[in-house]
């Protein structure tokens, strides 16, 4: 049987002010377009690494080396490059083959982390957390690290921009759950239910919906679901229905916009899986085994 929060389901605002930009470049959502490869965080005897795969399984290729850990990877628009976090504290960037790694944003005192393209592939949206004076906000700058601007205060994880631009989405608020703002400040609202939803979400390439998953729980015997939602909080509908152990964790939509790519964990064994967005079709790319997929983003085919 599917297992449903107990807690209420009533969207509750809470007090998130976003500061108007004059500039609020989009980020996050996955880009339409062809379908390329998946990438996803995965640990090696080096710390956690950024690989990725054909979504058929084959060609899995490992594309970071650094010293640390490499985690919250993002595709380019153009397929071309990956933004990433290293060490959960820095930014970096590198071309889709392993070549051309550059650090983009590393100052001390700072923590800067999880990275997003914009639609353009001109500017990184990311969060800041400044030790010193215990703010978390979100940041821009430009694929070189330069032009670093202030874009919002209104912490919560995880911000994605819907892909036409207009909306915000972030994990905020005592429960966790997913909540959904315009760019202007306005229309503060919850989209899910009062749920502690994992750290991952993800916009369909056509705004219509988004995928997240209804628990973040630690505990490997509670069950984890994935559910869609639309934008202003309705039609909420789950497109798994499985039992603990086993959970499903969503990585993001593929860039045409058919299926949803996602890890399924079930007594420490792991299979990345692809599926249709309404649950069906079901087809394993990788796995089960030990080898652990998290922060799973699936990229557009490199542009010609």
């Amino acid at each position: 049987m599917l297992r449903i929060s107990r807690r209420s389901t009533a969207p509750t605002l809470i007090g998130i002010v976003l500061l108007t930009a004059l500039l609020l470049p989009s980020a996050g959502a996955t880009s339409p377009g062809r379908n390329g490869r998946i990438a996803f965080q995965a640990a090696t005897d080096a710390g956690l690494q950024i690989f990725t795969v054909r979504s058929n399984g084959k060609d899995l290729q490992q594309v970071t080396h650094v010293d640390g850990d490499a985690t919250q990877v993002d595709w380019s628009p153009d397929g071309r490059r990956l933004a990433f976090s290293v060490n959960e504290c820095s930014i970096a960037i590198i071309d889709s083959d392993g070549g051309d790694f550059e650090l983009l944003a590393d100052d001390p005192g700072l923590c800067q982390t999880d990275p997003a393209f914009t639609p353009d592939g001109q500017r990184l949206v990311y969060e800041r957390f400044d030790f010193m004076a215990e703010i978390d906000a979100i940041w821009s700058m430009k694929t070189d690290g330069s032009d670093k601007r202030l874009l919002t205060l209104a912490g919560g994880a995880d911000a994605n921009v819907s892909p036409d631009g207009t909306r915000v989405s972030f994990k905020a608020g005592p429960f966790g759950a997913l909540h959904v703002q315009d760019m202007d400040g306005s229309d503060l609202h919850q989209a899910s239910p009062d749920w502690d939803i994992a750290y991952k979400h993800d916009w369909a390439p056509d705004g219509s919906r988004i995928a997240i998953s209804d628990s973040a729980t630690t505990d490997p015997a509670e069950a984890v679901n994935i559910a869609t939602v639309r934008p202003d909080g309705t039609g909420l509908q789950y497109v798994t229905h499985y039992e603990g152990p086993a959970q499903a964790n969503v990585g993001s939509y593929s860039p045409d916009g058919q299926f949803i790519v996602f890890r399924l964990s079930v007594n420490g064994q792991y299979t990345l899986y692809r599926m249709r967005t309404d649950g069906s079709d079901l087809h394993a790319i990788l796995g089960p085994s030990g080898f652990l997929p998290r922060g799973i983003d699936w990229g557009p085919a490199p542009s010609r």
